[in-house]
């Protein structure tokens, strides 16, 4: 018998009551913790959080919202790409996660799945999609006019942690399909991420809506987006694996846990054949398995309360004993401890994400520069969301 008596639960605070799958399925997930008939401790946690080392604790399992690289016995959580579906992950999420970082270990897990019954998943997702035009993040209602033939490239928000995993920086990888779009001819549709703010971010797509008829900004609900592209190219962003769902050939310059389905991106020149190319190859058998996995093993549905048992169950099949910090002399203590810890991680985290926004946005500061030089001052500071009475 191990000696594994507690669970430590993070808790969000930053979440809405318009959020109403998220609270849902931690509502759930706390429930089949107690099930479990060990202690429960919820530590409430601040945005942001993702990125913050979680403590390994003797006899306790830890399930932390959004971290990575996790030490033995903790456990991250995150809502997944999809819609509805949750990430319960050893190692992280994105490029961090187990199935990314091990791949080769989920290989017989994959191709137990009877490739009829991959294709009846996807479909249903598919369906699911088309049927109430739900995505991860909230979509826009309007219809655009989109040119017959486009490729699709959907932007990701500049500091996020997931671009950690770019084998190209996203504004290199932008600059260069327009280039190609340009000199092929061929259409390059845009859609900025709802979550973006960032200035530099105005300035860039700006520029190349000035310079390159080929680029198109859309912001229109994504699948409409995905389904009128001949192909999709992102970093790895959850656009990417819808557009897999669609049956779109799909073409990532960053690792996540569907990157084995897409065609790897991994030098600049990889992106030549996409633009020079009429005809796109869709995913393989193994591909189609690997997606149906994801959707219906890997991640689960924020109202399965089997499966989110069965996860928990499987995190304490992974539960190593004897293992973490013995700190806490009292539950009490222990919780204070934990609590001081994440509120000093996190302001490090605020740092962090600061930097790497101020940096990104600085990259793209020569593009506000020849932004100011290309348009007359009034359009200039039309972009830059002033007027002439300022």
């Amino acid at each position: 018998m191990n000696d594994l008596n507690r669970f430590y639960f993070d808790l969000p605070q930053w979440l809405g009551k318009s959020e109403g799958i998220h609270r849902q399925f931690i509502g759930n997930f706390i429930s089949c913790l107690h099930d479990e008939q060990l202690q429960v401790v919820l530590n409430p946690v601040s945005f942001p959080c993702y990125g913050l080392k979680r403590l390994a604790i003797k006899e306790s399992i830890t399930f932390s919202f959004h971290s990575y690289n996790n030490d033995k016995n903790v456990f991250s959580i995150k809502e997944s790409p999809i819609y509805g579906l949750y990430s319960v992950d050893k190692n992280g999420y994105s490029g961090w996660a187990d199935i990314c970082v091990n791949f080769s270990s989920y290989i017989d897990k994959i191709n137990e799945i009877d490739h009829d019954s991959a294709k009846n998943i996807i479909g249903e997702k598919r369906d699911f999609f088309r049927e109430t035009k739900l995505s991860k993040h909230q979509q826009p209602h309007n219809h655009v006019v989109l040119p017959s033939d486009y490729l699709f490239f959907p932007m990701q928000v500049n500091s996020d942690s997931v671009t950690d995993h770019e084998n190209i920086s996203a504004m290199e990888a932008l600059d260069y399909v327009a280039a190609l779009a340009k000199k092929t001819n061929r259409k390059l549709v845009i859609k900025r991420h709802p979550m973006c703010k960032s200035r530099g971010v105005d300035a860039k797509i700006a520029y190349l809506l000035a310079t390159n008829e080929n680029v198109l900004s859309v912001d229109a609900n994504i699948h409409e987006l995905i389904e009128g592209s001949s192909a999709v190219i992102a970093c790895n962003s959850g656009a990417s694996i819808e557009a897999l769902i669609f049956g779109k050939p799909v073409y990532c310059f960053g690792r996540s846990e569907w990157y084995e389905a897409t065609h790897k991106i991994e030098a600049l020149e990889d992106f030549d054949a996409i633009f020079l190319n009429d005809t796109h190859s869709t995913m393989s058998v193994f591909q189609e398995k690997l997606i149906a996995y994801l959707l219906s093993e890997y991640w689960i549905q924020f109202d399965d309360i089997e499966s989110i048992k069965a996860k928990i169950k499987y995190c304490i099949s992974l539960y190593e004993s004897n293992y973490g910090d013995d700190f806490i002399d009292n539950h009490n203590n222990g919780e204070c401890y934990v609590r001081s810890f994440l509120n000093a991680q996190r302001e490090i985290a605020i740092l962090k994400r600061k930097q790497k926004k101020y940096k990104k946005d600085y990259e793209l500061l020569s593009f506000v520069i020849r932004f100011v030089l290309f348009l007359p001052f009034k359009a200039t500071l039309t972009m830059l969301g002033r007027n002439k009475n300022h």
